[in-house]
């Protein structure tokens, strides 16, 4: 069973498809937040619901069979959206490409997901919360920090630029691929953490990693402090 949010219907000649929201440790080698695969569902679906289902693989690709609908009334943002935002228990946010967010953001036990757009505030994470950012999307201000309690947390970033500081102390799942931080980057105390052909222009921090750790390809302008378990 797995949790995802929908980016696309089918509509314009494009295929069905849905990011995957929730981290599961037993099937990480196959997918994990931020991972796109087709879906097929018989219910009515919209871009940016919040969906349970399972996922099988055929050999060739994943899919997704929607059995739940989480959250049928998600906000999709495809303008500008000021003030500060909290995202609850089973709630879903949608930046879209032409969407930008500028107050800070607390995911609350809901998912926040960057697709192209930008989230200029602060933003904060609890428990059995997600943020995924990717497609070109554009966070951060002065800072980007992620922390707390964390249990059940996941953040995810692919082909996003950062603006500021990136911090994460305590989470449970942490990928960042393909992304440009324009300032530190840290991880402290986090489960999974997979570090990846990323470009810092500071520092690069990663220590007392709980679980597992992949650190490779990254271009890193200032400092580098690896935690052990992270050595090839």
């Amino acid at each position: 069973m797995a949790k995802g949010i929908i980016v696309n219907v089918g509509t314009g000649g494009a295929p069905p498809k849905m990011i995957i929201t929730d981290f599961d440790p037993s099937q990480k080698a196959s997918y994990a937040p931020g991972k796109e695969m087709l879906y097929v569902t018989s219910e009515k679906i919209e871009v940016g619901f919040l969906v349970e289902g399972n996922v099988t693989d055929d050999g060739k690709q994943l899919t997704f069979t929607v059995t739940k609908i989480i959250d049928s009334n998600p906000t999709v943002i495809t303008g500008n959206s000021s003030g500060n935002i909290t995202i609850g228990i089973n709630e879903s946010y949608l930046v879209q490409s032409t969407g930008q967010i500028t107050g800070n953001v607390t995911v609350n036990g809901g998912v926040l997901l960057v697709n192209g757009g930008k989230a200029s505030g602060n933003i904060s994470i609890n428990s059995n919360s997600t943020i995924i950012c990717i497609n070109g999307a554009s966070v951060g201000g002065g800072t980007f920090d992620v922390g707390g309690s964390g249990t059940n947390a996941s953040v995810a970033f692919q082909n996003t630029t950062v603006n500021g500081k990136f911090s994460t102390n305590g989470i449970t799942f942490v990928n960042l691929a393909g992304n440009n931080f324009n300032g530190n980057l840290s991880s402290v105390k986090d489960g999974y953490v997979s570090i990846v052909n990323n470009t810092v222009n500071k520092d690069l921090v990663v220590s007392q990693v709980v679980n597992e750790c992949k650190i490779s390809a990254n271009t890193v302008a200032g400092s580098t402090t690896i935690d052990p378990i992270c050595q090839p």
